[in-house]
């Protein structure tokens, strides 16, 4: 069986279990299987990670700018002893 057939197989799979066609081209699940392996073997969260910048910022974060500033600088100076129970107080 050829690396293409086995992505049909693939997809034929994908139509037995969703019950509806979700992917059509074996070149989909081939894009889907080189992404799996570069990522090890896990998929990226398009909603955490976007393309071309880092993890998002929770809703307070964001808004407030000086706020993430401030924390990141005193996490780095706090660095050596820093523990969970002193970040969250």
């Amino acid at each position: 069986m050829s690396w293409d057939e086995c992505c049909g197989s693939a997809i034929e799979r994908i139509r037995t279990c969703d019950h509806h066609v979700a992917v059509e081209k074996t070149l989909t699940v081939q894009t889907w299987y080189r992404k799996f392996c570069i990522q090890y073997e896990s998929f990226a969260n398009p909603v955490i990670i976007r393309a071309g910048s880092g993890p998002s910022l929770p809703p307070f974060l964001a808004r407030n700018p000086d706020a993430t500033k401030a924390i990141l600088s005193w996490t780095k100076e706090n660095l050596a002893g820093l523990k969970v129970e002193t970040v969250h107080s």
